[in-house]
């Protein structure tokens, strides 16, 4: 009987780590995620980064930002949905290409 307590909670718990993972804005994820693919996340833009404009996101993580940011500035919560970068001038954080951006 004990044996299956133990594999009914391993089950549910694997089960609500794959939830959590399917989130694309946890930082863990987007750290694996493969250069090109779209990502969305929201924040407040900061004045983190050095060589680009930079924000911090909601789950805690630094995207820096190419593009059009349509005058968003630091202290503004936007919402950002960006193409993954594999290299960048950026050298901070998850750069994102913006494809589009809102105030939140």
């Amino acid at each position: 009987m004990k044996h299956h307590a133990v594999c009914g909670l391993l089950l549910m718990a694997a089960t609500a780590a794959h939830s959590c993972a399917s989130s694309p804005t946890s930082p863990a994820e987007v750290s694996v995620s493969p250069p090109g693919q779209v990502i969305k996340v929201e924040g407040v833009m900061t004045g983190e980064g050095v060589e680009c404009p930079a924000m911090r996101a909601d789950d805690g993580g630094v995207y820096t930002l190419l593009g059009d940011l349509k005058g968003f500035r630091t202290g503004d919560r936007i919402r950002v949905e960006g193409v993954r970068q594999e290299i960048s001038f950026c050298m901070q954080g998850v750069t994102l290409q913006v494809t589009q951006i809102t105030r939140r």
